[in-house]
């Protein structure tokens, strides 16, 4: 049991403001509400993880910053636990009144937390999982539970099965998901040529449909994988508003190719193979979870810089195109997804 354990009957969680580090974030807070199961536990998010986290079960109630503000006040939290490294999120709990307050001392922010967790060495040395388990092995909690999942409601489910129904997609026997893009920007996302050559070869050689993910921001990469006509009957894409029946669809995928994304969490959670393919960022700080996932990552001396766009001119985005179609076709087969139809 954590501070003040019998004492502690209501507790504020802020969440992860990225959708994959919201995902990574889900046994954190199982393992909240394994050491409090009759606590009253709040967890604060911005619009986009609020959604992504909507049948989440171990919480309360979802609070959306900047909206319900008024709300997290009037509960009066014994104990709030913050998994972001903002100076305004502490500040924040401190002005909500949040009687403990335990994070990372970043960003000038100590003199709001009541508890400050030791940072672990070198920043992001560490997978990003185990730096929120720091926090709560702060807090004094024991048991913890740390294998991924993810939570989707069953209306999301029932209109990912019949956007497959409508596209004849629902009998495939090798229904692949790819995410090209990425918000984050350039720097994370692999050529998309690259991307059409391994479709062309899932679709022409292995007989795979495949299904492309991405948001609003991504079209232009989205549209030109979709509009190729050579194999226009076999690929659709996933609805670009709507997160969780893409989830519903991931979770129909026997394999998920993807960049560093929000998406890539989500397939690695669901238990889902992944071919994960980094850039600018660090898979050892953000890499997916699980045994079925296989990493490319072409480190380079400037690797990783985390830069949203290449700064080194002379690299010039050599981390990604340094990355061939022929290394992820042969991560793939590592996988052996496509043993059943072999047989």
């Amino acid at each position: 049991m954590g501070i003040d354990g019998p004492k502690v009957k209501k507790i504020l969680i802020r969440g992860a403001n990225w959708l994959g580090d919201s995902v990574i974030s889900i046994p954190v807070i199982r393992t909240v509400r394994k050491n409090y199961p009759d606590a009253y536990i709040g967890l604060v998010l911005r619009k986009g993880p609020a959604e992504l986290l909507a049948a989440l079960p171990y919480v309360n109630k979802i609070y959306l910053e900047g909206k319900d503000d008024r709300a997290v006040i009037k509960e009066k939290f014994d104990l709030g636990i913050l998994l972001t490294n903002s100076f305004s999120s502490a500040l924040k709990f401190w002005l909500w009144g949040v009687k403990e307050r335990i994070g990372y001392p970043a960003e000038y922010r100590g003199i709001f937390l009541t508890k400050k967790v030791p940072l672990a060495g070198k920043p992001r040395s560490i997978h990003l999982s185990e730096e929120y388990f720091r926090i709560l092995e702060a807090a004094g909690l024991k048991e913890f539970e740390k294998k991924p999942e993810f939570f989707i409601p069953e209306k999301n489910l029932l209109k990912a099965g019949e956007m497959l129904k409508e596209t004849g997609f629902q009998n495939s026997e090798l229904l692949i998901g790819v995410c090209p893009g990425a918000t984050y920007g350039p720097a994370k996302i692999w050529p998309k040529e690259r991307y059409l050559n391994v479709i062309s070869y899932l679709i022409k050689e292995k007989g795979a449909k495949i299904i492309i993910f991405g948001g609003s921001g991504e079209t232009e990469i989205i549209n030109y994988l979709l509009k190729n006509q050579d194999f226009s009957d076999s690929i659709m894409a996933s609805p670009d508003n709507d997160i969780l029946t893409g989830a519903a669809l991931i979770k129909k995928c026997r394999l998920f190719i993807t960049n560093d994304t929000g998406p890539m969490h989500i397939a690695a959670a669901l238990g889902i193979p992944v071919i994960a393919i980094f850039g600018s960022t660090n898979p050892v700080w953000t890499g997916p979870s699980g045994a079925g996932t296989r990493v490319i990552y072409r480190k380079l001396e400037c690797s990783p810089c985390y830069s949203r766009s290449c700064k080194n001119k002379k690299a010039n985005y050599e981390c990604l195109t340094g990355i061939s179609e022929k290394e992820v076709l042969s991560s793939i087969e590592e996988l052996k997804i496509f043993k059943r139809e072999e047989k």
